[in-house]
């Protein structure tokens, strides 16, 4: 009989997608979920059975015995490489907790009986966003969506975008009894009233004490009213969304500057040293355009690292992008790849050169198994190319823009 691949997040945690759809977390591969299958409405807004849902069931299911399902493929890639997969984070966070209440989590069920066991509620605020990154799409940002339709002239539709609103605030957490952490994505979840909405109930509750909070942030809404409520919580894990620096990040995290991008990040270090209790960490979004200049960012990064005792000198969350297809990095022209390769090289030097030891081999090994070596037909690799073309110049064209002026590397590969 397999082994178990029990994963706290399919078990112990509520994840909404943008839509307030069901998910298992935020790492599921979207080629095989559809999140908007399972919407909370359709369940009158009542959690138990909208947790228990068919596709999650049948997940459960298949991970109590053993068996990986498509939607995991992140998870299984990065554990058959020797590089913590977001499952295996997760089911640490669980033990620990368990030992800290003194009492087992753990549901091997595939059917929960009741929302006890659940310590974890991963919100998608929504897509209301201020930012329009080249690999986002309209359900993460309406600013991407707004631009996009000024483009194509046709109206982007996303089923329900604001399902998190205040009225769904007791709903979603009142009947939590172990609720020990919240994760808020977006969209840009500081802009977000709802978010701000739970925050204060939690608090009028005399709950949030015993709760930490957790944020994927370009950190431009952190009001002083949020920094107000965030000291009553517990932990606060800030994780900054970087894809490069300098112009690398301004081209693809648009509208914003790299010298404001910097200022808040400094910012925020100072808030952190002042209080404690702030965990920083990176999220990089690896696509083709930004995979050669990796050892840029990572020295970047260690730099922070070095620069403030709240910044985690943990793996920073490194992902490659999957979809757009257009933008993964397993379509780069062959010769791009070796530039990567490269980048890559030196990424493992700087290791060398700052006593990491091994703390970059993981996910350098993934990307070079997963992207680098794997092959792809070159008809389909042109077509995805030309995909990203045609996207970027319109793009380029209503910002008043040109790909070149911020990547020149792009130009040698660029198919006139």
């Amino acid at each position: 009989m397999a082994e178990s691949l029990y994963c706290a997040l399919a078990s112990n945690s509520l994840s909404f997608g943008s839509a307030g759809g069901s998910r298992p977390c935020c790492a599921v591969d979207t080629h095989f979920w559809k999140e908007r299958g399972h919407l909370l409405a359709n369940y009158d807004n009542k959690l138990l059975p909208w947790f228990n849902n068919d596709n999650m069931v049948e997940l459960r299911r298949k991970l109590l015995a053993g068996q990986w399902d498509p939607i995991c493929n992140m998870c299984k890639v990065r554990e058959s490489h020797g590089q913590a997969s977001t499952r295996q984070i997760f089911n640490k966070t669980l033990s620990d907790l368990e030992e800290k209440i003194g009492k087992p989590l753990r549901d091997d069920s595939e059917v929960a009986q009741d929302l006890s066991k659940i310590f974890l509620l991963d919100i998608t605020v929504g897509n209301k966003c201020n930012s329009a990154c080249l690999m986002c799409n309209e359900s993460a940002s309406t600013l991407w969506a707004k631009e996009q339709e000024t483009i194509t002239g046709k109206k982007m539709t996303w089923l329900d975008p604001n399902w998190f609103s205040e009225q769904h605030v007791p709903a979603l957490i009142d009947h939590l009894p172990n609720l020990s952490a919240i994760q808020f994505v977006g969209g840009e979840p500081t802009i977000s009233d709802a978010h701000i909405a739970l925050l204060k109930r939690l608090i009028a509750q005399g709950r949030s004490k015993e709760i930490s909070l957790g944020y994927v942030t370009n950190l431009t809404g952190v009001s002083d009213e949020l920094l107000e409520l965030w000291s009553h919580f517990g932990t606060k894990h800030i994780t900054i969304s970087v894809d490069g620096v300098g112009p690398v990040n301004e081209y693809i995290r648009y509208p914003f500057s790299w010298n404001k991008v910097s200022s808040q990040i400094e910012a925020l270090k100072n808030i952190a040293d002042k209080h404690g209790n702030y965990y920083i960490g990176l999220s990089h979004t690896v696509t083709l355009l930004n995979l050669t200049t990796i050892d840029s960012l990572l020295n970047w990064w260690e730099d922070q690292v070095d620069s403030s005792p709240s910044i985690q000198k943990t793996l920073p969350h490194i992902q490659c992008v999957n979809n757009p297809d257009y933008l993964n990095p397993l379509y780069m022209p062959k010769e791009m790849k070796e530039v990567a390769r490269e980048s890559l090289n030196r990424v493992i030097q700087m290791a060398i050169d700052r006593n990491l030891g091994d703390k970059y081999t993981p996910v350098i090994n993934n990307i070079i198994n997963t992207i680098l070596d794997k092959e792809v037909n070159e008809d389909l690799q042109k077509v995805r190319w030309l995909q990203m073309q045609h996207f970027i110049m319109p793009l380029d064209k209503l910002r008043n823009r040109n790909i070149f002026d911020y990547l020149p590397y792009m130009k040698q590969y660029w198919i006139n």
